[in-house]
């Protein structure tokens, strides 16, 4: 899901730059459109974190050892 949100941010992102050379759409649009991506990576990286911490607390729970 946060993967797909992430590709249609950048998607968005490419459309209104272009539009943004033709002269079709201003600066704000564009600076929106790329904050949209940046929080979408943001949450992105904060879920695969999440993943990798579960996968670690699950590896110790399992009798895993650090040493």
């Amino acid at each position: 899901m946060a993967q797909q949100t992430m590709s249609s941010a950048e998607a968005s992102l490419k459309i209104v730059q272009k539009q943004q050379q033709i002269g079709i759409s201003d600066y704000l649009t564009a600076l929106t459109a790329q904050r949209t991506l940046w929080s979408a990576l943001h949450s992105l990286i904060s879920l695969q974190q999440t993943a990798l911490e579960n996968r670690i607390t699950l590896w110790q729970s399992l009798g895993g050892n650090a040493s």
